[in-house]
């Protein structure tokens, strides 16, 4: 009886060893099924670059037309955090705090409302606002003074000379917004005319609105309640002939501050174009240009490539062609850096001598302020 026991036993073992490894030696069937395949690797993109906004030498976003990426190797790689959308991407904007935390602007195929997206974790995840009330084709960057206060401008319709816009505002980071003021109410003393192109905040209740119109006078808003209401400030204009001015949304540093305004006619009989910094010495209660006491402050540059690094220091370029520009004294003068790039898009800087900018197709780092720079062939993934 106990020999065929342990012939028993024996046979038991045999059968339990066929069903777990196969009784041909191969993995059963519900083995091979329960490992995962692993995804296939999409293949490096170079989406050209249109907005750099580096922290430091080595980490900093990055927006292109439909996506937003981030590096954490000084641009060699950059990695894709786009955040899913419930439809095609027609408009994206975005400002940067630091590693974790950013705000994107989004508009949407055949959508009438603007998507504020929010991440606090780098991009690994997005929260979603809608913003609406009137029909909204358009908007700007996301302008926040700390990590809690931010405004964002959207843009309704518009034709030649004017444009409707409404303006939101956040108090908890982007994750509500409140419709503070729109064109298309008299109340709020922000008129219809003009054609708008963003906003500045100093603090929690001062503002500034900016663009251009035809009548030929500089075009400037400003408010001293969160952006409620809106009355005109004047500025000073140059002596000359069929002058036509476009505001940019200025800079500030305590009392002091920068606002590049684009400037358009004859100067001194003369036909001229360029970018001529208006500036405040007590927060922005008055702006006065350097021309002509400083004619050399007018200076042929794209407004969409002035960076501003400080008080003293900034950047700008010649979009026809190969030359950048530097000032060290607030723009009184500019000197010019021969560079081997063309058409610049974007500039960043994270000190006065490490600085990336990017063109049409190709992106650029500089080591000595902007006198020599070195392509960097990147990929997104």
């Amino acid at each position: 009886m106990n020999r065929h026991y342990k012939r028993y036993i024996t046979c038991i073992l045999l059968l339990l060893s066929c069903a777990l490894v196969g009784c041909n030696g191969l993995p059963s069937m519900e083995s091979s099924a329960s490992t995962p395949t692993p995804s296939p690797t999409l293949p490096p993109r170079r989406d050209p670059l249109l907005v750099l906004r580096m922290l430091n030498k080595t980490n900093g976003w990055a927006v292109t037309e439909r996506s937003v990426v981030r590096t954490v190797n000084g641009g060699q790689s950059w990695h894709d955090v786009t955040p899913n959308t419930p439809g095609r991407i027609v408009l994206l904007r975005g400002e940067f705090r630091d590693e974790l935390r950013g705000w994107l602007s989004v508009v949407l195929q055949n959508e009438q409302k603007v998507h504020v997206y929010r991440t606090v974790d780098g991009g690994q995840s997005w929260q979603d606002a809608v913003l609406s009330g009137l029909p909204l084709h358009g908007a700007m960057t996301p302008h926040f003074i700390n990590l809690d206060e931010g405004w964002l401008e959207c843009m309704g319709a518009s034709d030649a000379g004017s444009m409707v816009v409404a303006l939101f505002h956040t108090r908890d980071g982007g994750e509500h917004w409140e419709k503070l003021a729109t064109t298309e109410d008299p109340a709020s003393g922000l008129p219809r005319r003009g054609v708008k192109n963003g906003l500045t905040f100093k603090d929690a209740t001062t503002g500034w609105a900016t663009g251009s119109e035809p009548s030929g006078a500089p075009w400037l808003y400003k408010t001293t309640d969160q952006g409620k209401t809106w009355k005109r400030q004047s500025l000073p204009t140059l002596e000359g002939q069929q002058l036509a001015y476009r505001t940019t949304p200025p800079i500030l540093i305590g009392d002091y501050g920068m606002m590049p305004v684009y400037v358009q006619g004859k100067l001194d009989g003369k036909p001229t174009e360029g970018t001529l910094l208006y500036k405040t010495y007590d927060g922005g209660e008055t702006w006065q240009p350097d021309y002509p006491q400083e004619p050399g402050a007018l200076v042929r540059e794209s407004l969409e490539n002035l960076y501003i690094v400080d008080a003293q220091h900034a950047w700008g370029s010649d979009p026809e062609g190969q030359t950048m520009y530097f000032t060290a004294n607030a723009g009184k003068s500019w000197k010019k850096l021969s560079t081997n790039i063309g058409h610049f898009r974007a500039l960043s800087f994270v000190d006065m001598q490490n600085g990336w900018a990017v063109d049409a197709s190709s992106l650029y780092v500089t080591a000595d302020g902007g006198s020599h720079w070195r392509k960097v062939t990147y990929s997104i993934r």
